[in-house]
């Protein structure tokens, strides 16, 4: 209180008068406890997102219109720049906005002024649909029809924020047989009630710029090539890096929010206001689950091989790292070389090939090591995960040291690259399954290149120590 009663609340400030102040008390007071019981009989917020269905809403008063005008600044607006943020003040309400928010605020205002008044095209109002967070299922579309045509299935309980939306867009609304037919300027948009429990089951997308990523896979799923999927996964996993490094803690990483831009196939990441709270490392799964339910979780690139002599000197590279980093260890029993790695076909791959979280540029090696329980192993060495394949656990031993030149490592900055990963199977005899291990080896021809305390044979050109 000082010229006058200030209500400041996160970044809003309310100027009142007196009177304004007292009316806006006693409605406070008057609700609170109504509210408060519904809090106690159970009420949860965000259980019902976008309904509005009147059978989901309960006003507890309604005072309108209010006895007493507003006092100060009526009719103000204003914007300024002070030491704290920028201020914009739209008649009794002051907002406050870091420079992040405030240049977003002014790009939205910007793209309202320039699309007003202005023809939507049916992509873009199907675009609308899911950027209102109201899921849908895209049943069929026809551009070629005067007017444009679209089918879509949502639940029932987006009924009700779907005509809203409709409503705003200036679109005339009826029914027949059940389905709600919204009419706008030369396109026609119907709508029909459905489970709808996989929403991103889209058997068309629309041909807008902008799409949503999740649509736009789900549709291209058998028509999507290598180098575009692992491109697109590129771009994700960049972002999750500028998150996660705190270049850019704003991004949104719900995987539901990104969009593409078709024409350059950039994928588009929207931005919060606030900072990124949640955890990466579950919204990264959540996208690596949905690209495993549609088959596109492990997709390679095509790969160019390296002539024989470049062969030659990897694989001399990789025997020394293993000799001096692996060999060394004295949990290390056997070493063996697996499928593809016993044969020269190392190759670099024309785009980054992306697989869980790890951004491989060329062929890598596979190896197995029987451990000797007897010594600890080193720490650096990254446990993933149990196989049941090969009846041991698969670990990340580091990369080696031999550099593939790519342009995309300076493009997309903030990912990790390996030039040939190392992967390693460990078997613990104590909890692994040896009979499971031994037919995996055998069944993939796999070659021992190590054995503790062996001499090493002179014939095989691999073994090492």
């Amino acid at each position: 209180m000082g010229e006058n009663i200030h209500i400041h609340y996160r970044d809003l400030r309310i100027e009142l008068s007196v009177p304004e102040f007292l009316e806006f008390a006693e409605a406070f007071e008057r609700c609170a406890p109504a509210v408060k019981n519904k809090i106690g009989q159970g009420y949860m917020d965000g259980v019902l997102p976008n309904t509005n269905e009147s059978n989901t809403l309960t006003t507890i008063a309604l005072d309108a219109p209010l006895k007493h005008p507003v006092k100060y600044n009526a009719n103000r607006v204003s914007i300024e720049e002070n030491l704290d943020g920028y201020h914009i003040h739209f008649r009794n309400y002051k907002l406050l906005f870091d420079k992040r928010s405030f240049d977003n605020i002014l790009q939205a205002m910007n793209d309202v002024v320039e699309r007003r008044g202005s023809q939507r095209s049916l992509d873009e109002v199907l675009h609308l649909i899911g950027y209102n967070d109201l899921e849908y299922r895209l049943i069929e579309t026809n551009r070629n029809a005067s007017p444009n045509t679209a089918l879509v299935e949502i639940e029932n309980k987006y009924l009700g924020k779907i005509k809203q939306m409709f409503k705003a867009l200036t679109f005339t609304s009826a029914e027949d047989a059940g389905v709600h037919i919204f009419k706008g300027s030369d396109m026609e948009i119907r709508v029909r009630i459905g489970s709808n429990k996989n929403s991103g089951a889209a058997i068309s997308i629309p041909a807008a710029p902008f799409v949503l990523l999740a649509d736009y896979l789900t549709a291209m799923k058998s028509a999507i090539t290598p180098k575009e999927i692992n491109l697109l996964r590129l771009q994700v996993l960049d972002a999750f890096g500028m998150v996660r490094s705190g270049e850019n803690p704003y991004i949104n990483l719900d995987f539901r929010s990104f969009l593409l831009d078709r024409a350059n196939q950039r994928v588009i990441f929207q931005n919060s206001t606030s900072r990124y709270n949640g955890d990466s490392n579950q919204d990264y799964a959540k996208f690596s689950n949905f690209l495993h339910n549609i088959g596109l979780f492990f997709v390679k690139p095509l790969k160019t091989l390296f002539d024989e002599q470049e062969c030659d000197t990897i694989n001399a590279t990789f025997n020394k790292y293993i000799l001096e980093n692996v060999a060394t260890h004295p949990c290390v029993n056997k070493i063996y070389l697996l499928g593809s790695s016993t044969k020269n076909n190392l190759g670099k791959y024309e785009v980054p090939f992306i697989h869980f979280d790890w951004a491989k540029l060329a062929s890598d090696f596979d190896i197995l090591l029987e451990i000797d329980e007897s010594h600890p192993i080193p720490e650096h060495w990254e446990k993933k995960f149990f196989t049941d394949y090969s009846g041991s656990y698969y670990y990340h031993l580091g990369d080696v040291p031999h550099q593939v030149a790519s342009p995309y490592t300076a493009q997309y900055s903030h990912i990790k690259y390996f030039n040939h990963l190392i992967e390693a199977y460990l078997f613990f005899p104590s909890n692994c399954n040896a009979e499971v291990k031994d037919k995996y080896l055998s069944g993939i021809k796999a070659e021992l290149i190590y054995e503790k305390g062996a001499l090493p044979p002179q014939k095989k050109k691999r073994k090492i120590g």
